[in-house]
């Protein structure tokens, strides 16, 4: 064989192992995938405290309304539904923690894991305030919203701001903020947002008050 063909099939002996090489790389790191942990940091609920939280999941969970997919959320759902006042979290928490460590990718655990295992923007509020749910409480916001710069509202509140009339009850303006508010509050938590905290929360009423 001549010296160039040998050459040449050396380097082609090379570039394949270099080739082959490249891809085993690509396929280790493809083996790396983001969980539900690591996308959703802020959002994970520390299963071995945060007791009350996991109550309020466990009611959120208990709902008739409520559809869990993991097998250990559908166990916490109707031990609930059999026995009412039991306040055991244990299988949530189980269930969750396995959630927390999936791969991102199915709907179902990404369904399951905001609707159960993981801190909203609700329950991020901070002490002493609490989330509005009547509509007519947005009247003391109005002055502050329609002086605001659209541009600087977080995403639904621009639409809302752009069809709001002259008045707090013109265009339904208070129905569309409390239903922005709702959708807000049980997105999954990732950072505060000062518009939903501005707009969507009063001062919680006193026990006893009046």
């Amino acid at each position: 064989m001549s010296l160039p063909a040998k050459l040449g099939l050396g380097f082609a002996g090379v570039a394949g192992a270099s080739g082959a090489g490249y891809l085993g790389s690509k396929l280790i790191k493809g083996e790396s995938k983001e969980t539900f942990r690591t996308k959703y940091s802020k959002a994970i609920i520390d299963t071995t405290k945060d007791s009350d939280t996991w109550s309020k999941k466990l009611t959120a969970l208990a709902d008739t309304n409520s559809s869990p997919k993991h097998s250990k959320l559908i166990q916490a759902k109707q031990a609930k539904t059999t026995n009412s006042g039991s306040n055991d979290t244990s299988l949530l928490r189980q269930g969750c923690e396995e959630i927390y460590s999936k791969e991102i990718g199915n709907d179902h655990d990404l369904q399951d894991f905001k609707n159960f295992c993981s801190f909203n923007n609700e329950d991020k509020i901070a002490s002493g305030k609490e989330l509005i749910k009547s509509k007519e409480d947005f009247s003391s916001h109005w002055n502050s919203f329609k002086g605001s710069n659209k541009e600087s509202l977080y995403d639904g509140f621009k639409q809302v701001f752009e069809q709001k009339g002259s008045s707090a009850t013109e265009n339904d303006w208070q129905q569309k903020m409390l239903d922005e508010c709702k959708k807000i509050a049980s997105d999954i938590f990732s950072e505060e947002i000062p518009n939903f905290t501005s707009f969507c929360t009063k001062a919680t009423a006193q026990a006893g008050a009046g």
